[in-house]
């Protein structure tokens, strides 16, 4: 592997997400990686990791854009194909109860359904292309955008999802 992604805490463990394998990989404790799950069909890479409902989940880039679940031993489970032309799953965060993922390449914020598919919950924002990043803080749910760095905060209960609190990276 070229890439670890993402860290992730899993059952008292730590695990990474790579590329351009998409393994899942688990840290021995001393010295060496231990891999636990393989690629996952054309998937190249695991962009983000994430604990939800005492499982691990991961988002797919690159090929897909898939939600994957670990079956806890050795091989990925796909729990949602990608989400209309997105491709990428750029980030995984549990808000109020959900698993929610950001993707490109439309920067779409898309909530799981708990079965099989993602649902769309804020369009594409402006010209921004990517939700790199997503967290939970103060009780709402903001992304990080590419290209043109723009702080998101999502909403749930306006008719227009996201907003942006702050434009750009000023220094």
């Amino acid at each position: 592997e070229t890439y670890i992604f993402c860290l992730a805490e899993f059952d008292s463990k730590l695990y990474a997400g790579t590329g351009p394998n998409s393994n899942l990989l688990e840290w021995n404790g001393t010295n060496a990686w231990v891999e636990k799950a393989p690629k996952y069909g054309s998937e190249t890479y695991i962009y983000c990791l994430a604990e939800f409902d005492n499982k691990l989940y991961a988002g797919t880039g690159n090929a897909g854009g898939n939600l994957l679940e670990w079956n806890g031993t050795d091989a990925w489970i796909q729990k949602a194909p990608k989400h209309d032309s997105e491709t990428y799953i750029r980030s995984l965060t549990v808000f109020d109860g959900k698993l929610y993922g950001t993707t490109g390449p439309n920067g779409n914020l898309v909530e799981w359904n708990g079965t099989n598919a993602w649902v769309e919950k804020a369009p594409k924002y402006g010209s921004e292309t990517y939700v790199m990043f997503s967290i939970v803080f103060d009780s709402k749910l903001y992304g990080g955008t590419y290209p043109n760095s723009n702080l998101l905060e999502w909403s749930p209960s306006v008719v227009t999802p996201y907003s942006a609190i702050f434009f750009g990276m000023n220094f």
